[in-house]
């Protein structure tokens, strides 16, 4: 009652111009074309600028109305606040999540790598101190 069942053995597809979504035999989730050709607008991401805004982003623990099965991450007006991605106010692409945290990540690893060079400086220069110290 009130629901739709497919069954396709080779798999789905859902087509709109350059915009596809499919779901094969084996995929464990649906597979959107992130082709470059397909894509037009290219700007440089300031990950740290994205990773600042992550967190500060408010998550939170949630459930649909009406529904028993949990769920965590952003809501869609605060995430649009932050990154001005997507259709609309109300609505998540998951493209957009999963490209903020690629951002996050990068944002994270460059912070990482400056810290362990400064670790190995301070190590270095410690050492030299500790030369230095009548034994």
């Amino acid at each position: 009652s009130n629901q739709v069942s497919f069954r396709c053995q080779n798999g789905v597809r859902f087509a709109h111009g350059a915009s596809q979504a499919s779901w094969e035999p084996g995929d464990g989730s649906w597979t959107i074309v992130s082709d470059r050709e397909q894509k037009e607008g290219f700007e440089p991401v300031d990950s740290a600028a994205v990773l600042e805004k992550v967190a500060a982003l408010p998550l939170s623990w949630w459930r649909y109305k009406g529904y028993a099965v949990r769920h965590v991450g952003p809501m869609a007006q605060d995430f649009h606040a932050a990154f001005d991605l997507g259709r609309d106010e109300k609505g998540l692409d998951g493209a957009d999540l999963d490209g903020v945290a690629l951002a996050a990540i990068q944002g994270l690893y460059k912070e990482n790598q400056d810290l362990k060079a400064r670790v190995a400086e301070l190590e270095r220069k410690v050492d030299l101190l500790m030369e230095r110290l009548p034994q």
